[in-house]
């Protein structure tokens, strides 16, 4: 209950104030110029983040957003990276063919990445079901080797 009471406090001043202390993040994440875009992506996703600055010698140098990410992503989606065999080509599009073909099933394809026969699924699941449900349909396309989980659960908040 007092864990309930703080939290909706908390959301109350960074709604209702006027300073930048009430509404400010603090403990930011950054990464440096050098960081790899996955481990961004993997750093965003894990920390529910939508961005993190990037630092050089203590200074910000810039901003990286997950819009950053899925347009980075959405000019490589048509095009297998270099040296990408056409094998997992095929595995992606036999995957979110059936992926559409399933009602419960709502995954962007962006969402979905192939690599030496391993599927990687970056999604959000709403219940253990629908995330296990992704995971066999992965499995049983022919030519997947393994099923990377790069999943996150989407919790519903209500209240009243």
């Amino acid at each position: 209950m007092m864990a309930s009471t703080n939290t909706l406090a908390e959301d109350y001043i960074k709604s209702h104030s006027g300073k930048v202390k009430d509404v400010m993040t603090r403990n930011v994440l950054s990464v440096a110029e050098t960081t790899s875009v996955a481990d961004i992506a993997v750093l965003l996703e894990t920390n529910r983040i939508k961005r993190v600055p990037v630092v050089r010698d203590r200074k910000l140098v810039g901003i990286v957003s997950r819009a950053n990410l899925v347009q980075a992503l959405a000019m490589t989606i048509d095009e297998p990276p270099s040296g990408a065999k056409a094998d997992d080509r095929s595995i992606r599009e036999k995957l979110l063919a059936e992926l559409k073909a399933q009602k419960w099933a709502e995954v962007s394809p962006a969402n979905v990445t192939v690599k030496d026969g391993v599927v990687h699924l970056w999604s959000s699941y709403l219940s253990k079901q629908e995330k296990r449900a992704l995971i066999v349909a992965a499995e049983n396309i022919p030519g997947v080797r393994r099923v990377e989980d790069h999943m996150r659960r989407v919790g519903v908040t209500l209240l009243g």
